[in-house]
């Protein structure tokens, strides 16, 4: 039976610096400069105040996890 490829995350422009802090063990948010909420997945578009001027901020690792999901993804083939 031939092996199935993991699925793997797909950097692009948007989330690049993203994964690049991943690399170097940082974890880094985009920052919304008008406004200056945090919005996490990497988008274009600040979805509170709608303004395209953002910086990456790196997190201090001091925090609380309230919750947390994981994401499955769906097999490639039908499973029979």
């Amino acid at each position: 039976m031939a092996e199935v490829p993991r699925l793997a995350p797909w950097p692009g422009p948007i989330n690049q610096e993203y994964y690049d802090g991943l690399k170097r063990h940082e974890l880094l948010l985009q920052r919304c400069k008008k406004c200056s909420k945090f919005r996490f997945w990497p988008i274009e578009m600040c979805p509170y105040c709608n303004s395209f001027d953002h910086e990456w901020a790196r997190c201090s690792g001091k925090g609380t996890v309230h919750s947390y999901t994981i994401q499955h993804a769906a097999m490639p083939f039908p499973w029979v």
